[in-house]
């Protein structure tokens, strides 16, 4: 009896046994996901460092537009509170 118990376990044993071959990965392909993930990685920093160049020049660019533009309100305010006359005459 118990020698038939676990012969009918054969089957499910033999099926447990291939799924287990079929998700156990090689060491190969462990290394090949391994290398696979740095070079993803490396292009994801690569790819930060590029976009926190262009952000840092950006910001140069907008403060220097901004202190322009602040430079140019302050002249035509100063053109706006001279008499009409004196913007013909003097430019």
């Amino acid at each position: 009896m118990s020698l038939y118990c676990k012969l009918e376990r054969v089957p499910e044993l033999e099926e447990k046994l291939r799924l287990l071959e079929a998700t156990s990965l090689s060491p190969e392909a462990v290394e090949k996901e391994k290398r696979e993930l740095l070079v993803a990685l490396t292009k994801a920093i690569r790819e930060r460092d590029y976009l926190d160049e262009l952000v840092t020049v950006n910001e140069i660019e907008n403060s220097r537009l901004a202190r322009l533009l602040e430079e140019c309100r302050g002249e035509l305010a100063k053109l706006k509170s001279r008499p009409w006359w004196q913007r013909i005459f003097h430019p």
